[in-house]
């Protein structure tokens, strides 16, 4: 074939590159535009379930396993960007196993560049603030190992802002953005990239 599209399965003749160096998570590129490895990224995870954290939350330090293309990466949470969430009086049970990032009737409890007072307010301690199960989360994440992975689109400044609708990403690199984060054998969350730094 002379082309394939994103999501094709092909099988490539590498001359001079003996098998043994080829290893599972490794992403090949145009010569002008070689994949890279992140030092560090940002992603919106839907959190489905909290695996032995601590008051069944999990916070900045907490290392899952995140699975993204082929690889499998250990990648620890630096920092918390922001949390939404269901208020108290509503259930997740109906959303928890949904990997939709713009769910309504979700709100903010908690914004690290907020200004503001009470739930928008910014934590006096980041190790006090907890993401739980149904909540949704923007996340910072710093791999222990060499990890290749793609932004996808940000949102519109629209449908960015909170009760605006719902959040679109267009497809830059779909297949390197999204990814699946896993702790003791069972999914913890879902979510996209919307960030990397290299």
């Amino acid at each position: 074939v002379q082309e394939a599209g994103t999501g094709s399965n092909i099988g490539i003749c590498l001359s001079d590159v003996p098998w043994n160096v080829l290893k599972r998570g490794m992403v090949g590129g145009h010569v002008k535009f070689p994949p890279r490895a992140v030092k560090s990224f940002t992603a919106e995870i839907r959190v489905l379930r909290t695996v032995g954290a601590k008051d069944n939350g999990v916070g900045v330090g907490y290392t899952p396993v995140v699975n993204t293309h082929s690889a499998y990466v250990p990648c620890i949470v630096t920092d918390i960007l922001s949390i939404r969430a269901l208020p108290e009086n509503e259930s997740t049970a109906e959303v928890a196993d949904s990997s939709d990032l713009s769910p309504e009737g979700y709100q903010y409890v908690y914004r690290k560049d907020a200004g503001g007072d009470g739930a928008d307010a910014a934590a006096d301690d980041i190790d006090d603030v907890l993401i739980y199960q149904g909540d949704i989360a923007r996340l910072h994440f710093t791999p222990t190992h060499a990890l290749c992975v793609e932004a996808m689109a940000t949102p519109t400044a629209a449908s960015a802002e909170p009760g605006l609708g719902p959040r679109r990403y267009t497809h830059l690199g779909e297949r390197l953005s999204r990814l699946v984060v896993r702790d003791a054998h069972q999914t913890v969350g879902v979510g996209v990239v919307t960030a990397v730094r290299y």
